[in-house]
């Protein structure tokens, strides 16, 4: 199955361009605060110009971005029933999935084909113990990504609240600062309020996304406990409401990136080995 090479790409693509789409978003505002120190009419028209082309790429950015991530999700997931019931459950929708993905994927994924050969699923291990039922093995991959989804999302969390102090100080610094040393002339209160719109437009953005996270672990969290109270009751049922409720949380949530999961990795890691022994 290369199912897992599809979402990881996907996920690989969608993180290099969130990378580059914060750092357009710090240029936008350094062109706004910049914009008003400029006292030549031409070049305040081009400041701005590049400012709203640059506002505008960033939006067309984050379209992309949120279909990288919505797509490797649904593949993700797909994913994961494959190796708990050992069948692809939709054959007709994963072919589209994996089209929709695109040609770069494709490359990428065809390029680790033919170095890896017939190397093993990632997620085979769930497979290579004595597990007959599907259930059972659901139950273990729901509940792993809970714990890892957790803790991922929480440390992904305290970043966005570190970007989002810099950025309100930006924010305040030209707000307080620097525009009311601007020429009090119709044309600077014009730029004063694009200024104003923009920066909120941006700061709401991340302010959105950083409550999800912050939701978003706390669901993980509730899985992750549900699971450890119920590992030998669970019913079918119950177990299907817990992924259809773990898919929902994921679908509004873009996967970590490589860095923090790098960061966090062995830590985690030691931290689930101690409770399974434990258990």
């Amino acid at each position: 199955m290369d199912t897992s090479h599809y979402y990881h790409w996907l996920y690989v693509m969608a993180e290099k361009q969130e990378r580059f789409r914060k750092k357009l978003l710090f240029l936008i505002i350094f062109l706004l605060s910049l914009s008003i120190f400029i006292t030549n009419t031409y070049f305040l028209y081009v400041s701005l110009l590049f400012t709203f082309l640059f506002t505008l790429l960033s939006w067309w950015i984050k379209f992309r971005i949120d279909r990288q991530y919505s797509l490797g999700q649904d593949l993700q997931n797909i994913h994961i029933l494959e190796i708990a019931y050992n069948k692809t459950p939709s054959q007709f929708e994963i072919s589209h999935l994996k089209t929709r993905s695109g040609l770069q994927v494709l490359r990428e994924v065809e390029k680790i084909k033919q170095k890896s050969g017939d190397d093993p699923d990632p997620g085979a291990e769930y497979s290579s113990k004595d597990l007959t039922a599907g259930n059972k093995k659901l139950t273990m991959m729901i509940h792993e990504n809970s714990y890892w989804n957790h803790y991922l999302y929480k440390y992904t969390f305290e970043k966005n609240l570190q970007i989002m102090v810099v950025l309100i100080l930006s924010i305040l610094i030209s707000a307080f600062v620097l525009l009311p040393l601007v020429k009090g002339i119709l044309f600077y209160d014009i730029i004063k309020l694009i200024f104003t719109f923009l920066s909120f437009t941006i700061l709401y953005e991340f302010l959105e996304s950083t409550v999800k996270l912050k939701d978003a672990s706390s669901s993980m969290l509730e899985i992750d406990n549900e699971l450890s109270r119920n590992t030998t009751t669970l019913s079918e049922e119950n177990l299907l409401n817990i992924f259809a409720h773990y898919v929902h949380i994921k679908k509004n949530i873009p996967t970590p990136s490589e860095k923090i999961y790098t960061q966090h990795r062995d830590l985690l890691n030691k931290g689930w080995n101690e409770r399974n022994i434990a258990s």
